[in-house]
């Protein structure tokens, strides 16, 4: 009898615990899916607290860097957005020289308003084939191809575009990283039952 009341009670706190760990998932999950920017240091210490036995959570929680959980992460909606004007910088840019002047500049912001777009999924490697497959990216809610093609520019327009991928990246981390817990919290509720 007194075996079966151990065994119970190890069951039931291993319950207790999965639950814990679900609600924070749940909660960190809500703060990351929030259509604004939010912070999230929080939900990512109660995860800590309620999995700290668990070393898959746990490295997987030590891989999120810090000012990226106090500052939040942009939605895809932001980074939408936010990739409109980085567009149109990156445009710009990819018709000045490297050494060009001032009067270079001035010819690339004219040169950007009239120049032919490109749009949708098309083939190439200049800059405008590039700009238009993340603009079809990020209209199919796939983010991740929508970095990588980003990713994919070279000299100024990259620079100009390297916050974006930032964020995009910290944004694509961060729900990898989600994804890992869920998997090993519908683990450790199974090993519970």
């Amino acid at each position: 009898l007194e075996r079966l009341s151990v065994d119970n009670a190890e069951h039931l706190d291993g319950n207790v615990k999965a639950h814990q760990l679900w609600c924070a998932l749940k909660a960190l999950q809500d703060a990351v899916e929030q259509p604004h920017r939010t912070p999230f240091a929080e939900q990512i210490q109660s995860l800590k607290n309620f999995s700290s036995a668990d070393e898959v959570v746990s490295t997987v929680l030590s891989t999120i860097d810090d000012s990226v959980a106090i500052n939040g992460i942009d939605s895809v909606s932001e980074l939408s957005a936010r990739f409109l004007t980085v567009k149109e910088e990156v445009r710009r840019a990819s018709l000045v020289p490297e050494d060009g002047g001032v009067l270079s500049h001035l010819l690339s912001i004219i040169m950007s308003k009239i120049m032919f777009r490109k749009h949708g999924y098309v083939d190439g490697n200049d800059v405008e084939a590039i700009l238009a497959r993340v603009q079809y990216h990020l209209n199919e809610n796939d983010l991740d191809n929508a970095t990588r093609e980003l990713n994919q520019l070279k000299g100024w327009p990259k620079r100009l575009a390297e916050d974006w991928i930032k964020s995009a990246k910290n944004h694509l981390e961060v729900k990898q990283a989600i994804e890992v817990i869920e998997a090993q919290a519908t683990l450790s509720s199974i090993s519970v039952i």
